[in-house]
């Protein structure tokens, strides 16, 4: 099985994607991706200063859910446009 290249506006994307809230589960399920990709990619971007970590631990379960289920209502609604700009036919990100 032949590995599938990584494109560097789909690693730009997921490191957006992070920057506005999204989980690194939430991350691979969106672009069908293993989540050890999209770590490693946030990983290399947060070494170089680009992206701050998200601590969650503190917040009520609730609060975590309710969270998830705005960011992946978000994802859904914007999901043609980010798949577009990844393909290259757009000049800037949604």
């Amino acid at each position: 099985m032949r590995r599938v290249p990584v494109f560097p506006r789909e690693k730009a994307a997921m490191v957006k994607l992070r920057r506005l809230g999204f989980s690194i589960n939430m991350i691979a399920r969106a672009f069908s991706r293993s989540t050890s990709l999209i770590k490693r990619t946030i990983d290399f971007n947060s070494f170089a200063g680009n992206l701050r970590r998200l601590d969650l631990r503190k917040l009520p379960a609730y609060v975590k859910h309710l969270s998830a289920a705005r960011l992946w209502g978000t994802w859904l609604r914007l999901a043609a446009r980010w798949v577009d700009w990844i393909a290259g036919s757009g000049e800037r990100p949604p």
